[in-house]
């Protein structure tokens, strides 16, 4: 499988299983007749999750265009320097 498929599957499982699991603990400590607290703490929680999935998108497109960089500096040293041992690059 693709990395890009298996990193999104990943999400939506984790993405499902946070909104199922928080939505039964925000239902489990709250009073369900306070719908004004119930609605503050949904919305806290979705922040929450905006915040943190945000984080891990950051350092993964961190990562990724860091590897492209370096294949890139890779190819321009091999197109500026063509008759040179390039055993130490690997």
């Amino acid at each position: 499988m693709k990395q890009e498929l298996r990193v999104t599957l990943q999400y939506i499982l984790l993405g499902s299983l946070w909104i199922f699991i928080s939505d039964e603990l925000v239902y489990l400590f709250m009073s369900k007749n306070n719908i004004e607290t119930m609605t503050y703490y949904q919305n806290l929680k979705g922040c929450f999750y905006i915040l943190i999935t945000s984080v891990f998108l950051y350092f993964m497109l961190k990562n990724h265009n860091s590897s492209i960089r370096k294949k890139i500096w890779v190819v321009i040293f091999i197109l500026n320097y063509p008759k040179t041992n390039y055993i130490f690059l690997l």
